[in-house]
């Protein structure tokens, strides 16, 4: 082989040389700038994370609230339907018993004097 052919093949292993070590460098280049990424997507990850975890705090704190209103709500209602229950039936009572006097009266008929009803206490008011 001659000095040129030597040259070139020399020359040709300083180029492969040169292009390994180039690659070399851009994998690691590559590398960092991957770890950087992955750092980043992981702090944005843990900082979405915890926002969510923030609202969900939130959410479940005002839908506590709300469930409690609601019962609450319901609670007077159903006091209220109750007292209204119970007042419907004694006015139901004494509308029945006016009718039995109206039509004994129509027919002429005589019934026997009633026992007196027990008396009641008072009741408290209940607000609408």
């Amino acid at each position: 082989m001659t000095a040129d052919t030597w040259t070139i093949i020399g020359s040709a292993i300083v180029i492969l040389i040169a292009i390994a070590a180039a690659n070399h460098s851009l994998r690691t280049d590559l590398r960092a700038d991957l770890r950087g990424l992955e750092n980043r997507m992981n702090d944005v990850e843990t900082r979405l994370t915890e926002r969510i975890d923030a609202v969900e705090t939130r959410l479940t704190g005002r839908i506590d609230a709300v469930e409690t209103k609601l019962t609450n709500v319901e609670t007077k209602l159903t006091k209220r339907i109750n007292s209204l229950e119970a007042d419907l039936r004694g006015r139901l009572g004494r509308v029945e018993g006016m009718l039995e006097v109206i039509r004994d009266s129509f027919f002429d008929r005589r019934r026997p004097e009633p026992e007196p009803a027990p008396t009641r206490p008072p009741r408290s008011p209940v607000p609408p």
